[in-house]
């Protein structure tokens, strides 16, 4: 019986992930923790657009500033095109941001309904770079790009957002894609 539900399992899995674009960042095999504790893979986003940015709790610069550029970006959208977005923040330090932490974080800033990733550092550094995100550790801080992405439903990018850029073509590019 085991083995006809794993063989179930993995069959559907190769469906899934058959449905998927090959450009598709979905592709990978990494695991994710939400901030709810759930581990997940990123496939299970696919279905929606989702707005991607790389942040951490502690952080002091740059991360309010990508936050409050993304809930401008959420106020801008109507109540159909947010029932077909997702905005998801992933931790560059899995170390400090537990699930606790990032559920807090999250909590804090009125993010509601938004998803905070965190996985091994590992992990992190393959889907930044996945994202051409860089960043690196200078003392307590993270030295890291300000980007936003966005993808579409099958998980490909389709825009990025890098630095300070007016919010204005990631607004429209999301209005396009929810139409």
């Amino acid at each position: 019986m085991k083995k006809i539900i794993f063989l179930c399992g993995l069959l559907l899995s190769l469906a899934t992930r058959a449905d998927l674009a090959k450009d598709s960042l979905y592709q990978t095999e990494t695991q994710w923790q939400l901030e709810t504790g759930k581990t997940i893979k990123l496939e299970e986003f696919s279905g929606k657009i989702e707005i991607v940015a790389f942040v951490y709790t502690h952080c002091t610069s740059m991360c309010p500033v990508i936050v409050m550029d993304l809930q401008r970006v959420q106020k801008a959208l109507s109540k159909k095109e947010l029932q077909k977005t997702q905005f998801t923040l992933i931790s560059l330090d899995p170390s400090k941001d537990s699930s606790e932490v990032r559920k807090a974080f999250l909590n804090e800033h009125k993010l509601t309904g938004w998803h905070f990733l965190s996985s091994t550092e590992q992990d992190t550094r393959e889907l930044a770079l996945l994202f051409n995100i860089k960043y690196r550790n200078e003392g307590d801080e993270i030295v890291h790009s300000n980007t936003i992405s966005l993808l579409d439903a099958q998980g490909r990018l389709i825009y990025k957002r890098n630095g300070n850029d007016d919010l204005t073509n990631l607004i429209k590019t999301i209005k396009e894609a929810t139409k």
